[in-house]
């Protein structure tokens, strides 16, 4: 048997040459020894790891055996939870709020307090649910961000069709009444609806100062007139007869005295103004 210790404690070289085969296959190849030089530093390299291995045992929180009661099981779930960071209540957690949101955009109560308890159900980190909400309200900004741009876009594009489309029907009304014909048509119109119209659409051409904005085609839409009707109602009073009738002038149809010129003359006089 070799001499494993020198005088003064330390391995010897006989010691070290022996020890893989002493210490068998499977831990031959270990380096453990190279940083222990003697039977002192073993012994307290020993106490050592002794010491680390009952203070680890202290921390960790043993997992019931496979017969514990649900008492247990539920007592070692809690403990879990608790050590991993989640709270006793669901109120305790805190969710990531911006200082602003963007304009029209707004937090749902309700939508929070399903989330909490549903974290809360789940033992969830407060850590974890405060990251999560971060990147939830994130997500929920770039969405609303992105939805009212679209929205925007399809506004300007709804607003660029319908003036198009007004436009175009102005350039109808202008070509069916050139010149002068525009204000005289669209005031014989007038004394219709002054005649026979209601006293809310009367009431909104009269605050439109219609008369005297007569070709004013945009005033007539806004004032609740459209185009079409606009130019239906002059045609109902030409067609009709009403032309000369209802605003003053001679009798109408073929031979009668009630002449455009005149009609319009006297469609001011109808109205109670004075030229």
């Amino acid at each position: 048997m070799p001499d494993f210790l020198t005088d003064t404690g330390e391995f010897t070289d006989e010691f070290r040459t022996a020890l893989p085969e002493m210490m068998g296959d499977e831990h031959k190849d270990s380096k453990v020894f190279d940083d222990i030089p003697g039977i002192g530093a073993l012994v307290k390299s020993h106490l050592d790891t002794k010491a680390a291995v009952g203070k680890k045992l202290d921390n960790v929180i043993q997992k019931p055996a496979d017969g514990a009661t649900d008492e247990v099981k539920a007592a070692y779930r809690a403990e879990l939870a608790t050590a991993s960071g989640a709270p006793a209540a669901a109120s305790e957690y805190d969710f990531f709020k911006s200082e602003k949101l963007p304009e029209g955009m707004v937090r749902s109560q309700e939508t929070e307090d399903k989330f909490r308890q549903l974290f809360f159900e789940h033992k969830t980190p407060k850590a974890t649910v405060l990251a999560l909400s971060k990147v939830f309200e994130e997500i929920q900004t770039t969405g609303f961000n992105a939805l009212m741009e679209n929205d925007k876009v399809e506004a300007a594009k709804k607003a660029d069709a319908e003036q198009k489309a007004f436009d175009e029907r102005c350039a109808k009304v202008k070509t069916d009444w050139p010149g002068d014909k525009l204000p005289e048509n669209a005031r014989m119109s007038l004394a219709f609806i002054n005649k026979f119209g209601s006293d809310e659409l009367k009431a909104a051409l009269k605050a439109a100062n219609m008369y005297e904005n007569a070709a004013d085609l945009a005033a007539w839409v806004k004032a609740g007139v459209p185009l079409d009707t606009l130019q239906l109602f002059h045609a109902v009073v030409v067609e009709t007869g009403l032309d000369a009738k209802l605003l003053g002038g001679g009798t109408p149809g073929p031979g009668g005295t009630g002449t455009k010129k005149t009609l319009y003359a006297r469609t001011k006089a109808q109205l109670g103004e004075t030229e």
